[in-house]
């Protein structure tokens, strides 16, 4: 659905820099989520990635970590990380620079 309003933005509007155009239509999202599937080197991940404005992130697993829960706050500025699903034990609360989580996303 944010695509499809996306790309009616950009047809409809007569300005030169769609760039620009797609940026400001962006500006007004408060919150979206995506099914994201990515596959590298045989190896596949699957979540789901939700986000809130003002930056509240919340992702789901689906493959390989079945049922992990990543939640991050903006205002406390910490993560908080489920391994056997949403409110389950164990729960870790952790920094957004911890090593895990860089590692998890893939920076190294």
């Amino acid at each position: 659905m944010f695509c499809d309003l996306l790309m009616t933005s950009l047809l409809l509007t007569g300005t030169a820099d769609p760039i620009q155009n797609a940026a400001e239509c962006y500006r007004t999202v408060a919150a979206y989520q995506v099914r994201v599937n990515s596959s590298s080197g045989g190896k596949t991940e699957v979540l789901f990635y939700y986000f809130r404005k003002p930056g509240y992130v919340r992702m789901e697993f689906v493959k390989p970590f079945n049922g992990a829960v990543l939640i991050y706050d903006p205002v406390k500025m910490q993560a908080r990380l489920w391994p056997f699903g949403h409110l389950s034990f164990p729960a870790f609360t952790l920094s957004p620079d911890e090593l895990f989580i860089k590692l998890f996303s893939g920076l190294k």
